[in-house]
């Protein structure tokens, strides 16, 4: 009898709780395969506000940035820079994503998808 309930226990284990398992494990992989570490070493380095400056896109028709720095001074003003508009557009494209996919399990069902379409994409950019 005791041997019966051990295989029962390893083959439902291995039947059930192994796919369950790698499921849980390819959802984690999958949803942070876009995760990178913080560049420790460039934190330090401060951006100089007082050059870089944004001319918006009122005075010429488009958005304009003058910046000066490192690269990684350049993109965290970038960064700063931007934020105000790119929230905006991301409310925008989000508003319309969820007209799009009003049911939350397609939407989440969607961008698994999407994740898994492109993986390896940036490879080749």
């Amino acid at each position: 009898m005791a041997l019966l309930k051990k295989l029962f226990l390893k083959h439902f284990s291995s039947l059930v709780l192994g796919p369950i398992l790698l499921a849980m494990t390819y959802g984690v992989c999958l949803l942070h395969l876009a995760t990178l570490p913080k560049p420790t070493h460039l934190l330090a380095e401060k951006p100089d506000h007082s050059k870089s400056f944004l001319i918006h896109k009122s005075k010429y028709g488009i958005h304009q940035l003058v910046l000066n720095g490192s690269a990684y001074q350049r993109g965290r003003m970038t960064a700063e820079l931007m934020a105000p508009i790119m929230r905006r557009q991301e409310q925008q494209l989000m508003s319309e994503f969820y007209k799009f996919f009003p049911n939350p399990f397609l939407r989440y069902s969607f961008i698994l998808t999407a994740m898994r379409w492109f993986w390896g994409v940036d490879r080749y950019v």
